[in-house]
């Protein structure tokens, strides 16, 4: 059987949600949306700039065909984020999701956030373009 893993909707370890609904298989899926551009978005604190940086979501989806966007941000400000529609994997910062992503890798990261930990996180996490906050070597800002 045939898995398009590159489908916006494909889940990796559990059936995506139109499989479940209707037992739709990937080879005949009319679903299936295949992502072109990978997208991490970084924006950890202040549920201000944090709500702010939604309004780059759109523009980000019309630049990159087919753009997945996974945004990452703390659990205090996860619960205002999770029924965005432009946002296609959200993810609150713990060890879990640090560790996924580092182990990931990305057409485009943005880091939107200049605290340490973002900073940190944007420079181990694998991506071809780098835009926002990051760290020099020596460990500062």
């Amino acid at each position: 059987m045939e898995t398009k893993r590159d489908c916006r909707f494909f889940k990796g370890s559990k059936p995506c949600a139109y499989h479940k609904s209707d037992g739709s298989v990937c080879a005949s899926c009319r679903f299936y949306d295949g992502v072109k551009t990978r997208i991490l978005v970084i924006n950890l604190v202040g549920i201000g700039d944090v709500l702010r940086t939604t309004s780059l979501l759109e523009p980000l989806k019309a630049k990159y065909e087919g753009a997945s966007i996974v945004f990452l941000t703390s659990q205090n400000v996860y619960d205002l984020l999770k029924n965005n529609p432009l946002i296609d994997e959200l993810l609150a910062l713990n060890l879990e999701s640090s560790l996924r992503l580092q182990a990931s890798k990305f057409d485009v990261l943005i880091n939107l956030d200049k605290s340490a930990e973002a900073a940190a996180l944007s420079c181990l996490i694998r991506a071809d373009t780098k835009l926002g906050f990051g760290l020099k070597e020596d460990g500062q800002g």
